[in-house]
This record gives C-alpha cells, sequence and structure tokens, in this order.
C-alpha cells in the first residue's frame, strides 16, 4: 500500500505551537548540548519544531477522539519530555521543518510533492531500544518560515512579527559543567541607552535548571545573585543594538555579546502536514541506507548516517486511528 495526496493529513498552525516549542527547547537546552557538539540556534529551531509537530499531532489525535497516553520520561535522558503512547504502543513523532518559500508554494499547489519527500531516521537512533519492533513511527512536516538573517530578522521586525532572540556562549567552556568548578558570581554591563530585560539559562552545580532574570540598567554593573556552574543562553525581550558583556570570574574571560550574537528561535509555522506511519519493523526492513553529507530532495545535506523511505511508502495516519478504535 502507498500513500496517496488525498491521504495527507493537513492542518493550520497557530503560534502556541511555536510557544510550546519554544519552552521546551529551552528547557531542554542543557540534554541537547551535551549530546550536540554542534550546538547552535540552528538545532535550537529544530528542537522547537519537533515539540510543535508533537503537539499538532497530540491535538489531531483529540479532535478524532482518539485516546492517547504520556510516559514521563527519566530526569537523566529527556527532562520535561513525555513520551506517547497510542493503542499500548510507544510511538515516536518525527518531524522535518520545510522553510523554502520556493518549496513551501509547491507544496501547497501541489501537495503530491511531498510524497517523493524523504522520511528520515538517524541509524543510531533506529539501532536504540527506545521503541520495539511493532511501535510506530509518524512523520509530521511543517511548512514555515525562521529568520536566519538580519535581513529576515528586520523583516520580522517590520511586520511586527513575534520573536524569541536568544544568544548562545561561544565555546563549551561556558555550557558544560565541570567537576568543582562554577563560573563564579558573572557580572553584567549593557552599553545600550536603555534597560534591558533578560533571562539567563544556566544550571547548578548539581545539575539543576535554573532562569534567573535580569534588568540591566545602560552603563551599570549588575552581578547575577547566585552562581552558576553553566551558562546555557541569554534571552533578551527585544533586539539588542549594544553589546552586552558577561564576566566570568572563574574563566578569567567575559564573553562580549554584539548584536550579531543574537537569533531568533522563532518559527512563523504556515501549515502541519501529517504525511505517515510505519512501524519500527517495517522501517528497518525497507528503509535504504543514506550516509552522513547526502543532499536530500529538501536540497539539505544530512547530518548523520540515515535510513530512508519516500513518504509515498508510508501507512495513512487515519489507518493507525483505526486500528486504535478497534482495540
Amino acid at each position: 500500500m502507498s500513500l496517496n495526496p488525498q491521504d495527507l493529513i493537513r492542518l493550520p498552525y497557530d503560534d502556541s505551537l511555536t510557544s510550546a516549542g519554544v519552552t521546551y527547547a529551552c528547557r531542554s537546552m542543557h540534554y541537547s548540548q551535551s549530546r550536540n557538539l554542534r550546538f547552535s540556534a540552528y538545532s535550537v529551531r529544530r528542537s522547537v519544531a519537533a515539540v510543535a509537530a508533537e503537539l499538532a499531532f497530540r491535538r489531531w489525535l483529540e479532535s478524532e477522539d482518539v485516546p492517547y497516553g504520556l510516559i514521563q520520561a527519566t530526569p537523566f535522558t529527556r527532562p520535561n519530555h513525555y513520551t506517547l503512547t497510542v493503542g499500548g504502543r510507544l510511538l515516536d513523532v518525527r518531524s522535518t521543518l520545510i522553510t523554502s518559500r520556493q518549496q513551501i508554494r509547491r507544496l501547497r499547489q501541489d501537495p503530491s510533492w511531498l510524497l517523493q519527500i524523504e522520511a528520515l531516521i538517524p541509524v543510531d537512533q533506529l539501532a536504540s531500544d527506545f521503541l520495539s519492533a511493532g511501535d510506530p513511527y509518524v512523520f509530521v512536516f511543517i511548512a514555515g518560515l525562521e529568520t536566519r538573517t538580519q535581513a529576515d530578522l528586520q523583516r520580522a521586525l517590520a511586520a511586527a512579527q513575534p520573536l524569541f532572540l536568544i544568544a548562545i556562549p561561544p565555546g563549551r567552556a561556558w555550557r558544560q559543567i565541570q567537576p568543582k568548578r562554577s563560573l563564579g558570581q558573572l557580572v553584567l554591563r549593557s552599553n545600550d541607552l536603555q534597560s534591558i530585560d533578560i533571562e539567563l539559562g544556566g544550571q547548578l552545580a548539581d545539575r539543576r535548571l535554573i532562569f534567573e532574570r535580569l534588568t540591566l540598567l545602560p552603563g551599570q554593573q549588575t552581578e547575577l545573585p547566585i552562581n552558576l556552574a553553566s551558562l546555557l543562553y541569554i534571552h533578551s525581550t527585544r533586539p539588542v543594538v549594544c553589546n552586552i558583556n558577561v564576566h566570568s570570574p572563574t574563566l578569567s574571560r567575559t564573553w562580549s555579546v554584539g548584536p550579531l550574537s543574537w537569533a531568533n528561535i522563532w518559527i512563523y509555522g504556515l501549515e502541519v502536514i501529517l504525511a505517515g506511519w510505519c512501524t519500527k519493523r517495517a522501517f528497518q526492513c525497507r528503509a535504504r541506507f543514506l550516509p552522513a553529507g547526502s543532499r536530500t530532495r529538501l536540497g539539505l545535506r544530512t547530518r548523520n548516517d540515515n535510513r530512508m523511505l519516500p513518504v509515498s511508502q508510508l501507512r495513512p495516519i487515519r489507518e493507525l486511528a483505526e486500528r486504535v478504535d478497534q482495540r
């Protein structure tokens, strides 16, 4: 059985999906950076998209009166994350973000175009024992825009679009917890002519997350009232046009956060497409190997070794819902 364009479930996108994704991404950043040496705004936005995709799928299940469950992950793996269960099976939602304006137009004009796009799963994740052989993967695509450049950001500002600006410290010395060492009492100073409200996300020595809000006054030094063991990000509530200096006495370093240091992790979603599903067993048997560095039909290069199936070879999402109803 193969998918038809009519099997694709197209859902509207609203900002609450991005908002939920941003909240989760910030509160799980310590987990993300510990397993990703290329930790960046790009990877954070992908985390935002993943949460948005799963939440959209859950809302669709609710609209169809399909019962599902949530199992909380252990605090040492993916804190604040819940694993979805449907019909007594663990379920893994795999998300893909389509950001090319040309591809989004093509998708909206001809949904069958999506059927030839790759459904990807990294080889190491497919080999893990997180899912059993009969547990399903669900593949969800989000059509949405993001601000990767300063020009993109200025257009979003001019259109009064929502923003969520973060700056990520350079180098792992700021972000990784070291035994018996903290960053010391951080001292911040803003060169802006106006006060700036910021949030610092970090960890204490026992790896507990902490989010500290400060108001930086023009030209004045502000000491963080607690000692952080790691600093993961700074979030500003508005665009920053001057430098913010962050000094760590332990590192004997000052991080100068300039206007170009900030990235907007907000995703401007346009549409959610619930594409299809496949059991882990079927995916392992039928998927083709795609080595790291391969170019996909979306024009992106894979960062890891993957296995792939064309979306056309997945099973319809409604079939999964019907299976649950028949239990």
